[in-house]
């Protein structure tokens, strides 16, 4: 009777072993189903990125005009001079050529050039209509992203290097 209960108490004994271990099992398992989750989720906002491009675009689009020949830069000869804007070349024809704007991609350019006391060189505009949006930019719901900067740049005007300011603006759609 003895051997019989110390085998009953045996096998209780092991019972007990097999529950705590599947408990363990369970906590494991659902342990490890939320880290795999978590990576899962880490690994997906990963691959999800969308790269705006937008700003990247207005910026390049800014810089080309007077850091290009074909547009607003100034040469002496052969030398082409970057950051230095031909009052020759500063005009809408020339503002025109210089950009070549996607079908589809609604683009607004407006530029000012100014002479450092406030005397007007040159106001013009690519796409109106689009650039006569710009008063909607930083609205919470604006269906256009604008860009507006100043730059100090030199002109030359006859010959002589003069100080002036670019101010810029370029308006897009949000697609």
């Amino acid at each position: 009777m003895e051997n019989f209960l110390c085998g009953v108490m045996t096998l209780f004994k092991k019972g007990q072993v097999f529950a705590e271990e599947n408990v363990n099992m369970a906590v494991d398992g659902v342990f490890l189903v939320v880290v795999l989750t978590l990576i899962v989720l880490i690994f997906m906002t990963a691959i999800d990125r969308d790269i705006d491009t937008l700003e990247i675009e207005q910026h390049t689009s800014v810089y080309r005009l007077f850091s290009s020949p074909n547009c607003f830069g100034y040469s002496d000869g052969d030398v082409f001079v970057p950051g230095v804007i031909d009052l020759t070349r500063f005009n809408e024809v020339t503002l025109n050529g210089c950009f070549s704007l996607p079908d589809g991609k609604r683009t607004g350019i407006e530029l000012k050039l100014s002479y450092l006391d406030g005397t007007e060189i040159g106001f013009y505009e690519i796409n109106k209509e689009v650039v006569s949006q710009k008063i909607r930019c930083g609205l919470e719901n604006a269906e256009h992203d604008c860009l507006s900067t100043r730059k100090y740049v030199l002109v030359s005007d006859g010959g002589k290097l003069k100080k002036a300011i670019l101010d810029i603006m370029v308006v897009n759609d949000i697609e």
